[in-house]
């Protein structure tokens, strides 16, 4: 399972802008799929949907539960994700903590499975000179 996290600055919402009908081609390419449905952002003006969980499920018996917390902080809405990893659990019933072990081999490996992704080139090939270009509704 790989799940990817961030405010991508591309409208979800917004289908018929080229950079987000090219982003969701290309996750859909990598049977990579955004988990949040609704606008993670709203003002007085406008809803947006720019802050992504996405998941590529290894194992289609995972169940994930996502949405948005209500937060008057600020006007980006947190997400958040429930996964079930029931189902991976090792038969001889063994259990993993579950920490982040920070070392410079992890961090080498990661790295190392960064490079293996083939599609990075295609989010540089998006349409636009800013940010801000792409976020235009």
């Amino acid at each position: 399972m790989c799940i990817i996290c961030g405010d991508c600055n591309i409208n979800l919402l917004n289908s018929n802008h080229a950079s987000s009908s090219n982003f969701t081609s290309m996750l859909s390419s990598e049977n990579i799929i955004p988990q949040i449905t609704v606008p993670t952002r709203i003002t007085e003006n406008s809803m947006t949907l720019i802050d992504n969980i996405l998941v590529r499920r290894d194992n289609i018996d995972t169940r994930c539960i996502s949405g948005n917390l209500i937060s008057g902080i600020t006007d980006h809405l947190p997400n958040f994700l429930l996964y079930d990893k029931t189902t991976n659990q090792p038969e001889n019933g063994s259990k993993r903590p579950l920490v982040h072990l920070y070392s410079q081999t992890n961090l080498d490996n990661f790295k190392h499975e960064l490079t293996c992704v083939k599609t990075w080139g295609k989010l540089y090939q998006l349409p636009g000179d800013s940010v801000n270009e792409l976020c235009e509704e």
